[in-house]
């Protein structure tokens, strides 16, 4: 059975949900939205990455209880910050990208 994008988008955002703290599910859903042309907005992912970081944050600063940090958060973390500068730069917004550092 082949889902539809739309189906699929909506199984992810419902699996980050459910799991917000495991990192590896956040760049696997990440590179999804990335690689789905008809979904990709520049908007859409640079929105898609800033959950992620801020989810992930929030973890880990223990501002959000319900789930635990995974070991080696702060490395995960840390890649998908990068993964999100690297994409602004090669989206054409390499000034964000540099601010994104200070």
């Amino acid at each position: 059975e082949v889902w539809e994008t739309e189906r699929l988008v909506k199984r992810w955002k419902d699996v980050v949900f459910k799991q917000p703290n495991k990192s590896q599910l956040w760049l696997k859903y990440i590179e999804f939205c990335q690689t789905r042309f008809s979904f990709y907005r520049s908007s859409s992912i640079t929105s898609l990455y800033q959950k992620a970081i801020s989810t992930l944050a929030s973890i880990l600063d223990r501002v959000l209880l319900s789930h635990k940090p995974e070991h080696e958060a702060e490395k995960c973390l840390l890649a998908i910050f990068l993964l999100y500068c690297y994409f602004l730069r090669q989206s054409g917004f390499l000034e964000k990208a540099v601010a994104s550092f200070q």
